[in-house]
């Protein structure tokens, strides 16, 4: 009796595992034309001291509708799809001295509308050239490049809704295939 539950759930882990698979390679294949997708560049991993960063993000197979700045400085900018940051350190305790606060990495939100099958994102910055094309980079995962120095992760697409200076955070509006749009 317990040969044959066991060798049950074995079948079905392998299945339930197996399909798992089949479907992130279906995502990595499939990327919709007409979507936005968003995408999320980090800069800074490694760095001992605060940075300037500037880059700009083309697209071959999408259209760049907007890039915002993660982290926003009082001296970070953003012009059409080039970018000025910077990498800083954060106090967050008092006890904590300027020097050996945390260094936080700084990025910028890249938003863009595909019309191509597997749309190619060439990043040009100081610190070096990357490109990565919409399938290379999923969902929850997050890929590097630079020797590390710059991370790359596909977000949800969002929208500002509220030009208020307050938090506005209790009401979300969230879209998805089907069933449409909803709100929490």
């Amino acid at each position: 009796m317990f040969l044959f539950v066991g060798f049950g759930l074995g079948a079905w882990l392998w299945r339930f595992n197996r399909e798992s698979e089949v479907a992130v390679a279906r995502q990595a294949r499939r990327v919709i034309a007409g979507r936005c997708v968003q995408y999320c560049l980090l800069f800074g991993f490694g760095d001992r001291e605060p940075a300037r960063r500037e880059g700009s993000v083309e697209a071959s197979g999408a259209r760049i509708r907007s890039v915002d700045i993660w982290y926003l400085g009082p001296e970070d900018r953003v012009e059409g799809n080039r970018w000025q940051l910077s990498t800083r350190r954060v106090v967050l305790t008092r006890q904590q001295t300027a020097r050996n606060a945390p260094l936080f990495e700084n990025g910028v939100y890249v938003q863009a509308e595909i019309f191509e099958q597997d749309p190619e994102f060439p990043v040009h910055t100081l610190q070096g050239e990357f490109r990565f094309r919409a399938s290379e980079v999923l969902w929850g995962q997050t890929r590097g490049f630079l020797g590390g120095r710059a991370r790359v992760k596909r977000i949800h697409v969002t929208w500002q809704v509220s030009n208020s200076i307050e938090e506005e955070d209790f009401p979300v509006i969230t879209r998805s295939g089907d069933p449409g749009t909803a709100l929490a």
